[in-house]
């Protein structure tokens, strides 16, 4: 009997394990990402190939993700029968008790004999029956001991898979198997070869492309193999002009002795350590200066590390680094040696801390660089209670990032001396970190000098004031009915002025030229500014010269304010109607525009020779009705509010 079946399948089975194996290997090197084969064999031994993969379908969301068995590639006249099949992975489920699944979980062989009365297959019974599918074989296709696929045969006859049919499967199984592993070995081997050819040409283009200077060198035969744009740009040499070590060491370290000193640390120490270590093991040069190719010489410092037989060197250009420090260096110690000569005392604070201070600033205080050094110089200097509160707002204003600020300081030296110390505060750089620098001088002997200047000021200012007083009352003795005119008129002039915004010396200063715009009539004859009647059209020709007759006396007399020029156009109109010079709007002085409005009010508000007083109401009429035409309409304004304000009163 098994003579017979084997010589009914014989001519089957040639047809099928070829296809078998190769179309098994193929679909079970697909399995490795998640694939499953299925073959299924006719009655006649006609092969049934099916790939199948497992699938998830979501279904109530209450219920768990079921996993299927589907057949994604299949042959054969079972077809329709492997493309129908409803083979779960749920264990728990009676469609994932089948020999298919089974034998994928556990590697095994699986026969069904009777396909209709085993329990394993009753989910397809009723299924299989209709295709006629009486026994079945699921074959493992194993790989590292595990099923990585399933062949699948089916027959419509019971017990078909007796112990031949068998034998011949599982040594099928077996061959499949065995292709499998070679496979994977040469698959693995090719995606190895792919993956270190990629590499290889990705660091060769970041090994050109890097604008660190690298050099790639033979350990075993001392050859440097390749360089990089980056080395040829830095040293100048090409790589047949470096090509050997003893080419490079003779290139870039033209001292013999040096050059040999160089050569045995990199046989005995960087290079063993570098080796040792693996390629992860760096090994960091110390500075060297190496010669380039045009006798330039270059700081570096090199990083060695050893891959397989080649010892990689990338090289850090240090040059520019160290020419910075260096003119650095040189320039704090101009700065250090400036400020130890200068005659201003100076001090930094770094961290509420003095990190220096000069000479010049110890003298000052009365102490030695020792007993300064740390110490916070809030704690130093704030003698008073207006120190500690002007050192503080001082220091507010530099954090802040202002510009820091003259201030003078009472404070008391070591041995006793009370002085005035003088500071200004700035932010800056010591010692490449920042910093509080602050510019000191002792500014007593400065401020004394300022008091008596000051005093002599104010003598020179009393001086004045009094010789112009003693002028007015000349000017007052012919005509004894307008004494203390000019003294009035100053003082209302001075009085706009403020109202109008003027600062308070340019008010007094106007004050003090009140006190003489009239001076000019004293060349005029006492008869005529006494005159009780009117005057006539000569005598009041005459009158009008008062104004250049008081340029002529003040003209060469050196006082700090324009005064003649003023006394000359105290009687200009804004129209151009007034004398002596007939000008008109700004062209006349600030002064000048004030001096005559006080005039005009004072005079009308005062008794004359030839009238009795017209009154207040009288003269402001009077300017108001020739705002603009004579007079500057600013000065009026300024004029009626002072006038309409209920404190003011004219001065007696």
């Amino acid at each position: 009997m098994f003579n017979t079946r084997l010589q009914r399948i014989a001519p089957a089975g040639e047809r099928i394990l070829q296809p078998n194996e190769r179309i098994a290997l193929q679909s079970a090197l697909d399995t490795r990402r998640g694939v499953f084969l299925d073959v299924h064999v006719s009655e006649a031994g006609t092969p049934v190939f099916g790939v199948v993969q497992p699938v998830f379908a979501q279904g109530n969301a209450k219920l768990p993700v079921v996993g299927m068995v589907v057949p994604v590639a299949n042959c054969g006249e079972a077809s329709d029968y492997v493309k129908s099949l409803g083979i779960t992975t749920d264990p728990a489920l009676p469609t994932s008790q089948g020999p298919t699944r089974l034998c994928m979980v556990d590697g095994k062989f699986h026969y069904t004999d009777d396909f209709q009365s085993d329990s394993r297959t009753l989910p397809w019974h009723e299924f299989g029956h209709k295709y006629g599918r009486n026994s079945s074989a699921a074959i493992p296709v194993l790989a590292a001991g595990k099923a990585v696929a399933v062949l699948k045969f089916y027959s419509s006859i019971k017990g078909f898979f007796d112990l031949g049919m068998r034998t011949l499967l599982e040594e099928t199984a077996r061959n499949v198997s065995q292709a499998l592993q070679l496979a994977e070995a040469e698959w693995a081997r090719s995606n190895s070869m792919l993956a270190h050819h990629v590499s290889e040409e990705r660091f060769a283009r970041v090994f050109s492309a890097s604008p660190v200077p690298m050099q790639i060198s033979s350990v075993s035969s001392r050859r440097i193999r390749s360089i990089n744009k980056a080395l040829e740009r830095t040293f100048g040499f090409s790589l047949a002009e470096i090509s050997s070590e003893g080419k490079w060491f003779e290139a870039v370290y033209p001292d013999p002795v040096f050059r040999a000193q160089m050569q045995e640390i990199w046989h005995q120490q960087a290079l063993p350590e570098a080796m040792q270590g693996g390629p992860d093991r760096v090994i960091t040069s110390p500075e060297i200066r190496l010669r380039c190719k045009g006798g330039a010489v270059r700081i570096m410092r090199g990083f060695v590390s050893v891959v397989g037989d080649d010892a990689v060197t990338q090289w850090e250009d240090l040059t520019e680094l160290k020419d910075a420090e260096t003119r650095l260096a040189q320039d704090e110690a101009r700065f250090r040696s400036l400020i130890e000569q200068t005659l201003t005392g100076i001090y930094v604070t770094q961290d509420s801390a003095i990190v220096y201070a000069n000479p010049r600033f110890c003298d000052i205080l009365g102490q030695h660089t020792e007993d300064l050094i740390g110490r916070n110089p809030q704690d130093l200097l704030s003698q008073t209670q207006q120190a500690r509160q002007m050192l503080k707002t001082e220091s507010e204003r530099i954090q802040s990032g202002e510009l820091g600020q003259f201030m003078a300081l009472p404070f008391t030296t070591h041995d006793g001396k009370n002085i005035d110390l003088g500071m200004q505060a700035n932010i800056g750089l010591w010692n490449g970190r920042p910093a509080v620098i602050v510019i000191s001088q002792d500014i007593t002997e400065r401020r004394r000098a300022g008091e008596k200047i000051a005093t002599y000021v104010k003598q020179l200012e009393g001086t004045m004031r009094g010789t112009l007083q003693a002028v007015a009352n000349m000017v007052d003795l012919p005509d004894p009915y307008t004494s203390g005119h000019e003294r009035w008129v100053g003082a209302i002039a001075a009085d706009i002025a403020r109202e109008m915004g003027w600062s308070e010396d340019r008010c007094q200063s106007l004050q003090l030229i009140g006190l003489v715009h009239d001076i000019g009539k004293i060349a005029i004859p006492a008869e005529i500014l006494s005159k009780p009647t009117r005057l006539t059209a000569l005598e009041y020709e005459m009158v009008k010269t008062h104004a250049e007759r008081g340029v002529e006396i003040l003209k060469d007399v050196d006082l700090p304010m324009p005064i003649a020029e003023i006394i000359r156009e105290h009687h200009e109109r804004m129209d151009g109607s007034g004398y002596s010079h007939g000008l008109v709007g700004n062209a006349i002085m600030p002064e000048a525009r004030i001096l005559p409005v006080a005039d005009v009010l004072e005079s009308m508000a005062s008794h004359r020779p030839y009238r009795p007083a017209l009154g207040l109401a009288a003269a402001m009429n009077e300017i108001e009705s020739h705002r603009t035409t004579w007079f500057d309409p600013q000065v009026v304004d300024a004029t009626l509010r002072l006038l309409r304000g209920e404190a003011y009163e004219l001065p007696k």
